[in-house]
């Protein structure tokens, strides 16, 4: 697969009552991020990692995966070409990750990611 799946999260009202809710079905290791209601729990046994936490300001809850892709800016407008709209534009995390978020057709939210360099 070009594009693998390479993270999946869970938005909603309270990320720390979600994150201890999927600790307690599926023992998953949270790592805290400082100075934000958000974890990750890091990916086990040829998983995905998966983060956990609260949904930005005026956004519903969701859960969603995120596809690989070598430039997220082309892939939200080749999305909206095919009648998607994009969620969130193309954004340069702290690390060098670029995220993006975009709409398919049935309003089903799906993330993009092209990792930092170094990270391969």
């Amino acid at each position: 697969m070009s594009h693998p799946v390479v993270f999946a999260e869970i938005h909603g009202a309270d990320g720390a009552a979600l994150r201890r809710f999927y600790a307690g079905l599926f023992g998953w290791p949270f790592q805290e991020m400082p100075g934000a209601d958000y974890g990750m729990a890091p990916p086990e046994a040829g998983g995905i990692g998966v983060g956990v936490g609260a949904a930005p300001e005026g956004r519903p809850g969701l859960v969603t995966f995120y596809v690989r892709t070598d430039d997220v800016a082309a892939a939200l407008a080749t999305a909206e070409g095919l009648g998607g709209t994009t969620s969130l534009p193309a954004t340069r995390m702290p690390d060098g990750t670029v995220v993006g978020m975009l709409a398919d057709p049935e309003g089903h939210v799906v993330g993009l990611v092209t990792p930092p360099p170094s990270s391969g």
